[in-house]
């Protein structure tokens, strides 16, 4: 996918609105027809207008079918038109062209009415998307984005964590928001489904709060270790450890438990039970399922197997 780098807090600052219904209110459009983008990108500052090629950031249109999509991965084993020479990522049908003369028109009035450099815009075909960067040389086109590629339900909100990398560096995964269950508060430990940004792959993210005690290694630790060794059934570890400063991402009540005014607990207990724990991050190369969804008793004995051996090595 090529890379476009987006300004710090970019996002923020933007508001999108539903323009489906609204054509270009621009005064200085001499286009012969009126374009009605999906939704329009402004400023957070601009004034409040629905479709307006004067002032707007970024255009986005939506189609339901992927037969709508103009444009095709090069090599794509899902393209018949992709095995010949030489390879277009243009696809050749009456639809295609339809949305690729639409998108074209909305970029055409976006740098017409502006003095830009060049412009942005977003087109999403039901469960994938493709971000577009156009300028007066050409137009650079991403990969199809499957945005849905955790097999997420359409409805179920999407959030972006970070977690430490190698040499300093942090990893960016998406992930889909918590699901409540009826546990009590302490609970430590939640596992996702994940997808690497970096490298279009699904993965297991595990956030957690790790006792944070000197003689217990964290668990990026075990698999590094265990990694090096080349242990048989071992999941890859990508990315682990501690999120952000212990000031904000550190558990307080054991700080407290030693107070004068606290109650104590019983007396072989005098601290309580307050274990220290530090908010932590794991990221598998393995996305598994559960083990109670076994396809047939030798999948499921075979899994405790590989998990036994992996555990005593």
């Amino acid at each position: 996918m090529f890379k476009i780098e987006v300004t710090e807090n970019f996002a923020p600052h933007l508001r999108f609105i539903n323009s489906s219904s609204y054509v270009d209110c621009n005064p200085r459009s001499k286009f012969s027809f009126k374009i009605k983008p999906d939704v329009t990108c402004f400023d957070i500052d601009a004034a409040d207008a629905k479709t307006n090629s004067a002032t707007a950031e970024i255009f986005t249109e939506f189609k339901w079918s992927t037969t709508d999509d103009p444009f095709c991965n090069p090599k794509s084993s899902e393209c018949p038109n992709c095995h010949e020479q030489p390879q277009s990522f243009l696809h050749n049908s009456n639809t295609a062209m339809d949305t690729l003369g639409q998108i074209t028109s909305y970029a055409a009035a976006q740098l017409g009415a502006q003095f830009r450099t060049h412009a942005y815009s977003i087109i999403i075909m039901y469960d994938t998307a493709r971000i577009l960067r156009w300028d007066r040389s050409g137009t650079i086109v991403t990969e199809a984005i499957k945005y849905k590629a955790l097999g997420l339900d359409s409805t179920i909100p999407l959030v972006k964590l970070s977690v430490p990398g190698p040499d300093s560096s942090s990893l960016d995964f998406v992930i889909p928001t918590p699901e409540t269950t009826p546990y009590t508060p302490p609970g430590r430990a939640r596992g996702f489904g994940a997808y690497n940004t970096s490298r279009n792959e699904v993965a297991f993210l595990k956030d957690t709060w790790r006792i944070d005690l000197p003689n217990i290694t964290p668990e990026g630790q075990v698999y590094a270790t265990l990694n090096a060794a080349s242990v048989r059934y071992v999941p890859r570890c990508l990315a682990s450890g501690d999120i952000s400063t212990p000031k904000y991402h550190a558990t307080q009540a054991v700080q407290y438990a030693r107070m004068q005014w606290a109650c104590k607990g019983c007396p072989c207990h005098p601290n309580g039970p307050w274990i220290p724990h530090r908010h932590y991050r794991l990221v598998l190369n393995v996305l598994g399922r559960a083990l109670v969804n076994y396809n047939s008793s030798r999948e499921m004995v075979s899994a405790v197997r590989d998990a036994l051996y992996g555990g005593l090595m």
